[in-house]
């Protein structure tokens, strides 16, 4: 259950974040307060990229061969790419935008695209590996290239025929989540999954709490002290990766201790946390579609207590939109509609 807690989390963290990185007044920007929510806020996509990499551990750890559902985990990375590259369609064109940065954008690699190659990465990472045990290490192994790689990929530029190809590499083309370094956090999440999911299913549960807890409290006092003696851009530094990925698996670690085996969330907190692909895609449309979206309404000007008042409304109309677009795509699957694939492989819910 551990890791609905910890998405539904990410998601109250991502649509606050955004709202008020759309929203907040320019005069507000600033201070330590500011500051600390800003470092708070970045701890967001890595939860939900490390995430993705658990959830795809469970699957592994499940007890059914590894060609069960292949098909349908294939079409679900598939999906996560197709979007992603919808929701950056070039449609501002045909509203005076430029054409080439309208291009640009669309080939530029975002949170979607990075998890749905990951998952289709991760796949064949499985079909190859053969056992879990292989997996674990062929995990470990690529998520240590792409946090490596990740200060070498700021000296590739992409252009050309190959932009679209180079952008899942470097953030140089404007790519926001390339899989240098980002799709590291799935393959670590992979691998630390392999490695705890398995004591959480023989029941060690105050083990699993402690293997993510030392994991944390390891990577971030290498992260800490790594950061003062770097000098590599925060967007690629192993060591920024390192810190906020060790805080978080310590805080994955306390909700194991707190959670796993006592708490049971409510049905409909458990179905949102399944969701999580709609309150994404949803809240982002909002806040950021083309001509109509709140941030060209509003732009940078509320202040904060308003700001709170719309995250906090858009965050329950997502959430309502979710469980209704849930129940939607349930009853069509009652009456022999395919519905549209979940986002993350099924999670135990307690």
């Amino acid at each position: 259950m551990f890791l609905d807690v910890l998405r539904l989390l990410a998601a109250v963290q991502m649509i606050q974040g955004h709202s008020l990185d759309a929203l907040l007044d320019v005069s507000l920007r600033s201070g330590r307060g500011f500051d600390a929510w800003t470092f708070l806020r970045g701890l967001t996509s890595v939860t939900f990229l490390m995430t993705a990499g658990m959830a795809f551990a469970l699957v592994q750890c499940a007890g059914a061969t590894h060609a069960q559902g292949r098909l349908r985990r294939v079409k679900r990375g598939l999906l996560l790419v197709g979007i992603g590259y919808a929701m950056h369609a070039p449609l501002g064109i045909l509203f005076g935008q430029d054409a080439v940065r309208a291009w640009h954008e669309f080939l530029a690699v975002d949170v979607l695209q990075c998890i749905g190659v990951c998952l289709l990465t991760m796949e064949g990472l499985a079909a190859l590996a053969g056992s879990r045990g292989r997996l674990a290490w062929f995990s470990v192994a690529l998520a240590g290239v792409c946090f490596a790689l990740g200060p070498t990929s700021e000296h590739w530029l992409p252009g050309g025929p190959d932009r679209g190809l180079l952008n899942y590499l470097t953030a140089r083309g404007g790519s926001i989540f390339p899989l240098l370094p980002w799709g590291g956090l799935v393959f670590a999440g992979l691998s630390l999954g392999l490695w705890v999911v398995p004591a959480l299913k023989a029941g060690r549960i105050q083990a699993a709490a402690l293997r993510l807890s030392l994991a944390g409290a390891a990577l971030a006092a290498l992260g800490r002290l790594s950061i003062r003696v770097g000098h590599v851009p925060a967007r690629v530094a192993p060591a920024y990766f390192a810190l906020k990925l060790g805080l978080v698996l310590l805080l994955a670690g306390l909700l194991i201790a707190l959670c796993e085996g006592r708490l049971r969330l409510p049905r409909r907190l458990r179905a949102l946390s399944s969701e999580t692909l709609f309150l994404y895609v949803s809240h982002v449309l909002v806040l950021y579609a083309g001509q109509v979206g709140l941030s060209r309404w509003l732009g940078r000007s509320l202040p904060l207590s308003q700001a709170l008042l719309v995250a906090l409304g858009l965050l329950l109309g997502c959430a309502a939109g979710a469980l209704g677009y849930r129940r939607v795509a349930h009853s069509l699957r009652a009456h022999g509609g395919g519905g549209t694939p979940r986002a993350q492989p099924p999670l135990p819910s307690g």
